[in-house]
């Protein structure tokens, strides 16, 4: 039995070896892929930046050093494209995931594409 601290569930685990372990790693990552794939499409070719804004904030504290990294670039592509950020929000965020080693250079470069491209609406850098 497994239990689900977070819901308190107790059910029983399927039987599986390890090709099924694989094949559900598989899907994981490939799901994984064309999510980030969709992220950054949205800022290339999207009409709601806000609602992008929104999400990339959120995805700055995914688990998957992966999706932080295009939460990034997306926030990037936003300033690029839009020149239009909350940059009292953003700017901050950046700057704390720039500790973050596996979004670091990233972040070097949002904040460059915010400086080019935002450099008359930039707040607090």
């Amino acid at each position: 039995m497994n239990c689900d601290d977070a819901a308190a569930v107790y059910r029983e685990l399927p039987s599986a070896d390890i090709d099924v372990v694989l094949a559900a790693l598989n899907e994981l990552r490939s799901a994984r892929q064309r999510a980030v794939e969709a992220l950054v499409g949205a800022a290339a070719h999207g009409t709601d930046y806000l609602e992008l804004q929104r999400l990339s904030i959120e995805l700055l504290n995914d688990s998957d050093p992966t999706i932080r990294r295009s939460a990034v670039q997306v926030l990037g592509h936003l300033a690029r494209r839009w020149q239009a950020l909350d940059l009292q929000r953003v700017i901050p965020l950046l700057k704390s995931a720039s500790t973050d080693p596996a979004v670091a250079s990233a972040v070097g470069d949002a904040l460059d594409d915010i400086d080019t491209y935002m450099r008359s609406r930039k707040r607090g850098r």
